[in-house]
Order: C-alpha cells, then sequence, then structure tokens
C-alpha cells in the first residue's frame, strides 16, 4: 500500500466514523481538491522572480557540499559511540581531577610563605617575651613567704 492508498482508506474511514453518507463523502472529498488546487496556484502564482530563484541555486549549490560533510563528520562521531562511551568517563575523570586539583592549588609563592612564616614566628616570640617579662615581674612583687613574718 502506497502513501495515496493509506489516505484514501484513512479518509474514507473517518468519513465514516462521523456518519457521512455517501453523498455527503463525495462532496468532502471535492471540497478537499478544490482546496488543494487553490493552494497549488497560489503557490505558483508566488514564485519568486527569476533572479532571486538563480541566487538561491547558487547557495543551494554552495551550501549542500558543507552540508554533506557535517553530516558525514557527525556520522563518524556518533558511529564511534561505544568507543566513547569506553574513553569518555577515563577523560572525564581525568579532566575533572586536574580541574578540582587546580581550584584546591594555593598561589602564593615561596617569597610570600616565607613572610608569612616569619610574620608567624615573630607573633610567637613577641608572645613567649611577653609571658617571660610577666614571669620575671611576678616573682619580684611577691614577697618570699618568711619575709612576710619576719623570717628571711
Amino acid at each position: 500500500m502506497n502513501t495515496r492508498e493509506a489516505f484514501k482508506i484513512g479518509f474514507l474511514l473517518k468519513c465514516a466514523e462521523c456518519g457521512l453518507t455517501e453523498e455527503e463523502t463525495r462532496r468532502r472529498a471535492i471540497n478537499l481538491l478544490v482546496k488543494q488546487q487553490a493552494e497549488e496556484t497560489f503557490v505558483k502564482q508566488a514564485d519568486p522572480i527569476p533572479g532571486v530563484r538563480a541566487a538561491g541555486n547558487i547557495l543551494a549549490s554552495v551550501a549542500n557540499p558543507v552540508v554533506t560533510g557535517l553530516k558525514d563528520f557527525l556520522g563518524k562521531i556518533l558511529g564511534m559511540g561505544k568507543t566513547i562511551y569506553l574513553v569518555a568517563p577515563p577523560i572525564g575523570g581525568i579532566l575533572g581531577g586536574y580541574t578540582l586539583a587546580k581550584m584546591k592549588e594555593d598561589t602564593t609563592s615561596r617569597e610570600e610563605s616565607r613572610q608569612k612564616e616569619l610574620a608567624m614566628e615573630y607573633l610567637r616570640s613577641i608572645g613567649e617575651l611577653k609571658r617571660m617579662r610577666q614571669r620575671q615581674l611576678s616573682s619580684h612583687a611577691k614577697p618570699a613567704s618568711g619575709a612576710r613574718y619576719g623570717r628571711v
């Protein structure tokens, strides 16, 4: 069965579903044919001027090889489906790991690191000196336990 026969059968089934008589079905078919002929006539009348048509033909002749090449390229890529499924996860993992490592990487230089360590050491030393000074002051300020009662 070709498309024309399939359309006829579908059209007749639709008319039977609607409960149309044989005469009503014939009228509907005639109306559809008249409508189709009117549309075809309109399309023929709306044909562009020959220069535009020629430019369209030239554009189509240039674009056709490009489109064909793109189709072939995509066909080859999609034809490698199993290969892509096997290769994509490891490559994705490698790229993802590399990106994550770069995002977490500390961008400070060695000189900056040394400066930070030196500043931390100065702060630690200052804290230690303050504690030592506090001990010295507290040891001089406290009288000996016997001095309080007159014993030395």
